[in-house]
């Protein structure tokens, strides 16, 4: 199987770095992404994707999300502007195809969500607590800005919590990326970038369902703790 562990590491950072740094930057990003697409030349490469059966639920998905907007546009004369966002789930459809190729260890992501979360995070206190700017990453696109901070600790996040381990040394960098990534998601609150921070309350009710399913706990079960007084007494 074909690992990467070097540009693994270093290509959320990349991304990080190039979508961020000054104003238009991000369409450059969007630019490396489509020449990662060269991998694809490899037949070593188109031979290591083996899709499960989500994977291709989410390749169908996504392509009729697309289908949508360019129905819409060719049955009830939208105007096309409205294709740039399905155009941007397009673009990262062979994406999932590569990771699926390159299969990047756990490992290897953890310590690139951590890195990305740091560097998103020092940007983030440097603008707001030393420059005092208003909004952090205004000046290139605070939008942008946000959605990558919070894309990025919301995954970092989600990547650990997925994970059983018995392993000490595991658990405490488990720990350490989860705070990392809750750094980058602060990044994200004070870029005041509304429509990413609206995502934030949906994502940790997934996070909340996800670890109930883990450990086995009922959704009656999880309520009656969330809602009984005595249990608030006790955490306060």
């Amino acid at each position: 199987m074909l690992r990467q562990g070097g540009i693994t590491l270093a290509l959320p950072l990349v991304f990080v770095l190039v979508s961020v740094t000054f104003e238009g930057s991000y369409n450059l990003a969007s630019l490396l992404i489509l020449a990662s697409y060269v991998f694809f030349f490899s037949k070593q490469v188109r031979q290591q994707i083996t899709l499960s059966r989500p994977e291709k639920l989410l390749i169908i998905i996504a392509a009729l999300y697309v289908l949508s907007f360019i129905m819409e546009v060719l049955l009830h004369d939208v105007k096309p502007r409205i294709l740039d966002a399905p155009a941007k789930v397009l673009l990262l459809m062979p994406a999932l195809l590569l990771c699926n190729a390159l299969r990047p260890g756990r490992q290897q992501l953890i310590y690139s969500f951590m890195f990305s979360a740091v560097l998103l995070l020092m940007q983030s206190v440097y603008e707001k607590y030393y420059l005092g700017v208003a909004r952090v990453n205004g000046d290139v696109n605070a939008i942008q800005y946000g959605a990558i901070a919070i894309a990025i600790g919301a995954a970092g996040i989600a990547l650990c919590a997925t994970r059983n381990t018995s392993s000490q040394r595991n658990f405490l960098l488990y720990v350490l990326c989860c705070l990392l990534c809750c750094g980058a998601l602060y990044a994200g609150i004070l870029s005041r970038s509304r429509g990413s921070i609206i995502t934030l309350p949906l994502l940790a009710l997934c996070l909340i369902a996800l670890q109930a399913y883990k450990f086995k706990i009922s959704l009656k079960k999880l309520f009656w703790y969330s809602s009984d007084p005595v249990c608030w007494q006790v955490l306060y």
